[in-house]
């Protein structure tokens, strides 16, 4: 399944059964791992206060924006469309304060999942394993997990 369809809700539908074994490919930390994850903790957290639904794509939405706004900070007064696009052309590393894996939006890169031999250290693969609708992560990549930077380039 891709990561844009799962939401706490997936889970929550799984009454039945039908979603038992699911398997979702992310390189987004779950939300379920909110605990351990101090950025995903702090956007679900967020959101929650505000009475909202949190979701894999809000984090994306969140990342997105972390990102604009460091660089628009970076350019303070001089905030120009050539300035942003300067200052995001350097950033080569970004995880979205520790939500996701690294990317390189500065050469225009998604995370390197498949193509080397630490993809395993940045991406998540999971399953929803029975109606408990729990997500859990499978034991040869949970331990790996913490490779991946928390703290990145900006923080909620």
């Amino acid at each position: 399944m891709e990561t844009n369809l799962y939401s706490a809700q997936y889970s929550a539908a799984n009454t039945n059964g039908y979603a038992n074994n699911s398997h979702i490919r992310s390189a987004y930390i779950p939300l379920e791992e909110a605990a351990e994850v101090p950025a995903v903790k702090q956007y679900v957290d967020i959101v929650k206060a505000d009475g909202g639904a949190y979701s894999q794509l809000g984090e994306q939405a969140v990342s997105s924006f972390l990102l604009w706004a460091t660089e628009a900070k970076a350019c303070a007064s001089t905030l120009t469309r050539q300035c942003m696009v300067n200052k995001m052309s350097q950033v080569h590393t970004w995880t979205g304060g520790g939500m996701h894996a690294p990317t390189d939006p500065g050469n225009n890169k998604p995370p390197s999942c498949g193509n080397d031999h630490q993809a395993d250290r940045h991406h998540v693969l999971a399953r929803i394993p029975d109606q408990a609708g729990h997500l859990r992560l499978p034991e040869r990549i949970h331990p790996a997990r913490p490779a991946v930077t928390v703290g990145g380039h900006a923080e909620l």
